[in-house]
């Protein structure tokens, strides 16, 4: 894609399917093609005390890798990338299930400095 040619960078959804590196990845490639002070949305699933960052999920259609990040570690990976925090919501439920069980997820939104 372009370089600073974007306003605006949207990934809900996304992120609990990337591992750390790829998560890195993806922020330095947002930084590269969103203009100065352009915004990057995006969620991610919280990672509780006690879980692993990576599991191995077991889907109808086959085996996933679900990614989780402490809230901690979100928030220096984006500055690091470049970013200004703007928003870090607290947690919400993702996707309800029909057992009525859920994912917690938060949001960030960052301006690129």
């Amino acid at each position: 894609l372009e370089k600073n040619a974007y306003d605006m960078v949207v990934a809900a959804g996304l992120f609990e399917y990337l591992t750390p590196p790829m998560r890195d990845h993806f922020l330095r490639e947002a930084v590269k093609i969103l203009r100065r002070n352009a915004e990057l949305i995006f969620t991610y699933l919280l990672q509780k005390d006690g879980e692993k960052d990576m599991i191995i999920w077991p889907g109808h259609s086959g085996h996933y890798v679900v990614c989780s990040n402490r809230p901690e570690t979100m928030e220096e990976k984006v500055k690091d990338a470049g970013f200004d925090i703007l928003e870090h919501t607290p947690p919400f439920k993702g996707c309800v299930f029909t057992d009525g069980s859920s994912y917690e997820y938060r949001m960030i939104r960052a301006r690129k400095i």
